[in-house]
């Protein structure tokens, strides 16, 4: 395994952090001791970055809070993003076919764990299903 260290950086605690280079990929890591004092002049230490690591924090706190449906805060991640689009192909098949799906359980990923989310009519899945990516999209701008 070849294995380089870079981008070194102080944390918020006041060690020192690095991207550890592990074929190829990049692994943030904090540093020992022993390996802080190896560092050699040549190697900028960048101080911490308290207003991105702010700026961060109240980002995954948003998108961990996430939205309010039916009494159930949705986190807007990728996991959720993917069940409602699977949810909304599965009401199309339903559609095509003549069948009802509603009511549906909506097993949403939550800050405090997975909770169920009724949807009641394909009025209320559009309305979550809109919300749901313009609220999103606030992550990718």
């Amino acid at each position: 395994m070849n294995e380089t260290l870079i981008n070194f950086r102080f944390n918020r605690v006041g060690g020192v952090d690095a991207d550890r280079v592990i074929d190829g990929e990049l692994v943030p890591t904090t540093l020992t001791d022993e390996q802080v004092e190896l560092i050699t002049d040549n190697d900028a230490i960048a101080e911490f970055d308290g207003a991105s690591y702010d700026a961060a924090i109240e980002k995954s706190e948003l998108k961990s809070t996430g939205l309010n449906f039916n009494g159930v805060n949705i986190s807007l991640n990728e996991s959720n993003q993917n069940g409602l689009a699977a949810i909304k192909t599965a009401l199309d098949m339903a559609e095509k076919i003549g069948v009802n799906a509603f009511p549906i359980n909506f097993n949403a990923e939550t800050k405090s764990g997975v909770k169920s989310a009724a949807i009641n009519d394909m009025s209320e899945f559009n309305d979550l299903f809109v919300q749901f990516f313009v609220a999103r999209q606030q992550f990718f701008k």
